[in-house]
């Protein structure tokens, strides 16, 4: 019989259940609550398939274990691990562990392939001092491929249990938890050397360090172990130009992001023509994330020798003039043989600009009179844009005009992210003063950006709303938007029913607010208050009438005040 066949045959029964395979959290990604339901649903589908027999339970329960979000089901496998005391959200091991419950350990956490752990607070850390002896030289999970986050102590590294040679992608974090010794930035080149050596086959490889100063370049030599790398973060730590030239020669990376320092570097030496990389270098590199000073920056990009980027990310860290991010951007772009390759472009400075002279601190006027694209103007020269993010903390005029030719330069544009300015930094007196688009914007992305999915804009002004009798009906299938709005509560709803006019299903996001002592919650038997509040509003009404038009009043579920019916 057929389904005889099935059963005798691994290779069915494992397509079969990786059908199944639930989904998890990532530190990228976090599941939704429909997708958190999908996933308790597909994990007591596999834990029922377990039962039927031992063919189906060999290739259910491998499904089951290979992907974890949370490494305390495993845990759970010991009858000692419990909460610590009635009540508390922390679990520990009240007792040894038996020599029994031990090796049924070893065959679950064999399953185990990838464990994204979102927290590990929960978790008291006597447990992994528990289990640590009974470790010894072997990995707590032998056949682990990709970990993330993994916390590391310098003062006490036990969880370097975790790591494995068959590791392969890797997110480690380190932490001083407490105050900051300096050999401790030599333990952590430890650290990074061991894992060097125990896992070499790491290609996609995340360094955080958890310490108010940034891990300095001398310490990050060991990196040059890692000869497989296609993917390379690092957050809080600078890169020198010693690992920078190492990482050149890589030949399979294609990612790379982080802090840049190029100390050793002299501009008179540039200008006699020293070359920092070969022609050959960054062969494969096609996403740059590179944080630093606008001279390290642009120095940096022009000498890679045109590599074949596709995303680009320039973060200024220290205060500039508004003409150094102009340069910056002009400069970094000239020196690529074809521009027109870049598809996402992002320039950050979260500083306030310099100035010629001391301001008081609340000014009449702002200092920068330009306009955003006076700076970034250059890369309207490149007509492949899909994505476009322009975070700045002062952000400079910005008018309809400046997004219509946007929208002209950038025809496949996906995604434009400029958000507003922050008032606690750029002062909100001087902020209105400056140029800001309208109304009229959203009815030209709405038009004229068929494939526009994610809209960020700074503070838009409704002195051109048209009348309720004029308004568009376009419905464009935007999915988020982010605005502020300078309106009074009397006109939040008609901005409402404009924008859903626009965009029936977009989800929208207003600015943080600045008032931090505001801590009540939203009353819903309570009028709505904000633009946000009335589109929801206006949006469950538009669902429930769509409903009632499906099904008829008679049925029970027309009144049914649900949100999966609407």
């Amino acid at each position: 019989m057929a389904s005889i066949r099935v059963v005798n045959s691994p290779l069915l029964l494992t397509a079969i259940f990786k059908y199944l395979e639930p989904p998890i959290s990532t530190p990228i990604r976090q599941l939704s609550d429909v997708e958190k339901g999908v996933q308790k649903e597909l994990r007591y589908t596999l834990l029922c398939s377990a039962l039927v027999s031992r063919s189906f339970s060999r290739h259910a329960l491998a499904v089951l274990w290979q992907q974890l979000d949370d490494v305390q089901p495993l845990l759970r496998l010991f009858a000692q691990f419990r909460p610590s005391h009635r009540g508390s959200q922390v679990s520990m091991l009240h007792e040894d562990i038996a020599p029994e419950a031990w090796l049924r350990f070893q065959a679950y956490a064999s399953c185990v392939r990838i464990l994204h752990q979102g927290t590990w607070s929960q978790i008291h850390s006597s447990t992994w001092s528990v289990i640590y002896p009974w470790c010894g030289r072997r990995p707590l999970l032998p056949k682990l491929e990709a970990l993330s986050t993994l916390p590391v102590h310098v003062s006490d590294p036990v969880m370097m249990m975790f790591l494995t040679p068959t590791l392969h992608s890797l997110r480690v974090e380190t932490f001083f938890g407490r105050q900051v010794r300096a050999e401790d930035f030599t333990a952590i080149t430890c650290i990074i050397h061991r894992i060097s050596k125990t896992a070499p086959e790491v290609t996609d490889l995340h360094i955080i360090h958890d310490g108010y100063n940034p891990l300095p370049p001398t310490y990050l030599h060991p990196l040059c172990n890692f000869a497989a790398l296609r993917i390379f973060e690092a957050e809080n730590a600078v890169l020198g130009l010693p690992i920078l030239q190492w990482l050149a020669k890589l030949d399979g990376l294609q990612t790379l992001s982080a802090s840049i320092a190029l100390e050793d570097v002299e501009s008179d030496d540039l200008a006699d023509g020293l070359k920092l990389f070969d022609h050959t270098d960054w062969s494969a590199l096609i996403r740059l994330s590179i944080h630093g000073e606008s001279w390290n920056l642009r120095t940096f990009v022009s000498q890679m020798c045109h590599p074949p980027l596709r995303s680009l990310t320039l973060d200024v860290s220290v205060e500039c003039w508004p003409e150094d991010l102009t340069n910056l951007v002009t400069y970094t772009l000239e020196s690529f043989d074809d521009p027109l390759r870049i598809e996402e472009f992002t320039l950050k400075y979260k500083h306030e600009f310099k100035r010629q002279e001391e301001h008081q601190a609340f000014m009449e006027e702002p200092h920068y009179k330009g306009s955003l694209l006076d700076i970034v103007g250059y890369l309207l020269h490149c007509s492949s844009i899909k994505k476009a993010v322009f975070d700045l903390s002062e952000l400079p005029a910005l008018t309809d005009v400046d997004l219509e030719r946007m929208i002209d330069a950038w025809p496949q544009l996906t995604v434009l992210h400029i958000p507003p300015s922050e008032t606690n930094i750029f002062h909100v007196h001087v902020s209105k003063k400056i140029p800001r688009p309208t109304m009229a914007s959203l009815t030209t992305f709405a038009r004229r950006c068929p494939q526009l999915q994610e809209l960020s804009l700074p503070e838009i002004r409704l002195s051109t709303i048209p009348r309720d009798q004029d308004w568009p009906y376009i419905t464009h299938p935007l999915c988020s938007l982010l605005a502020g709005f300078d309106c009074r509560k009397d006109d939040c709803l008609r901005v409402a029913k404009f924008i859903d006019g626009l965009f029936p299903s977009v989800s929208f996001h207003e600015p943080a607010k600045e008032d931090r002592w505001s801590l009540s919650l939203p009353n819903r038997d309570e009028h709505p208050e904000s633009v946000k509040e009335y589109l929801e509003t206006v949006q469950l009404g538009r669902r429930r009438r769509d409903l009632l038009k499906k099904v008829p009043r008679t049925d029970l579920r027309a009144g049914q005040a649900t949100a999966a019916l609407w």
